[in-house]
């Protein structure tokens, strides 16, 4: 069991009172549900595969009820039952956050709902007993399988003659950099998506163009904006706004929202050209997961 401390809805799932002690023995978390497309090739040997895509994470928690009489056993299920409750609204799905602190102090974050209640077993079959140790155990589920950094990887762009600047390496240091280049690094294993800020020093002619160079894909959208116009592209939420206003509807047909993955190398653009320092200032933010 890798982690040292789990929450469920802000709540640590280990808990101890006078009474009881709730123990955790195995948190099953780094287990993903994937699919492909594999198929027999017909009249031959063999198999056809595509790329294999993760479609939701199955979370098992199972642990210990630990207490001196059986009356205090209950009251221990009875916490349980209350945390890990079914929802009560079915029109949506109720989905809270799991929390997990792992043995080098990295804090991360899913959303997920109940999949399957808590169940209690009897330890040894000895439920006669005063103080039997009861075993516990419920299944999560989350549609989203990405666990999510707590703490948000935040850079800013305002320095070099020509608006190139690179992260995470001092701003200074790109002062003699000929293009407006964004080098973002993060520890991610899976694309992830970034919101981005402009905040506008003189103008952006339409249209503005947000260019993946590693991965050769864009985002554009088409906009003029003036001094103090603020554009704001979150890739993850899905929106796009200049001044808190909603511009996605001018998004051009076949962007793709804007992500990173390892170290990705981005270039901003309007239509004359590279947009440098004095044009804008920009900051790239985005939270490290785990696939």
């Amino acid at each position: 069991m890798i982690g040292k401390n789990f929450y469920w809805d802000g709540q640590s799932i280990m808990h101890q009172t006078a009474d009881f002690r709730i123990a955790l023995s195995d948190v099953q978390w780094r287990k993903l549900k994937v699919s492909d497309d594999k198929q027999d090739i017909i009249g031959y040997h063999g198999t056809l595969t595509g790329p294999t895509f993760a479609r939701g994470r199955s979370i098992v928690l199972e642990g210990l009820i630990i207490a001196t009489t059986r009356a205090q056993t209950s009251m221990g299920m009875d916490r349980l039952d209350i945390m890990f409750a079914l929802q009560g609204i079915p029109s949506t799905v109720e989905e809270k956050e799991f929390k997990i602190i792992d043995e080098q102090d990295r804090e991360r974050s899913i959303k997920c709902k109940v999949d399957l209640p808590v169940d209690y077993e009897i330890e040894d079959d000895n439920d006669h007993n005063d103080g039997a140790l009861r075993r516990w155990r419920v299944t999560l589920f989350a549609q989203d399988p990405k666990f999510y950094s707590l703490i948000a990887s935040v850079f800013e762009g305002i320095e070099g003659n020509y608006g190139g600047f690179q992260f995470p390496t001092a701003m200074s240091s790109q002062r003699n950099m000929s293009y407006n280049e964004i080098n973002c690094i993060t520890t991610s294993n899976a694309d992830e998506p970034v919101k981005i800020s402009i905040n506008v020093v003189t103008s952006i002619f339409t249209p503005l163009t947000i260019y993946n160079v590693t991965a050769n894909k864009w985002f554009m959208l088409n906009i003029d904006a003036v001094e103090g116009d603020v554009i704001i592209i979150d890739a993850k939420n899905q929106t796009a706004t200049k001044n808190g206003i909603n511009i996605l509807g001018t998004r051009v047909p076949g962007s793709q929202r804007p992500t990173v993955k390892g170290m990705t190398k981005y270039v901003i653009y309007d239509v004359s050209g590279g947009i440098y320092n004095t044009d804008f200032q920009v900051t790239v933010s985005f939270n490290n997961s785990l696939l």
